[in-house]
């Protein structure tokens, strides 16, 4: 369970990533991105 005011993010691969309510967007799909390219 994720704590309250946090998100968790799974990108297509299965990869988690757990956010905070005032994350920035742009890095977090920078971030999201960069999962994604691994196997």
């Amino acid at each position: 369970m994720v704590p309250r005011g946090r998100m968790e993010v799974v990108s297509l691969n299965g990869r988690r990533v757990i956010i905070d309510h005032d994350v920035d967007i742009d890095a977090l799909l920078r971030i999201v991105r960069g999962l994604e390219t691994l196997l």
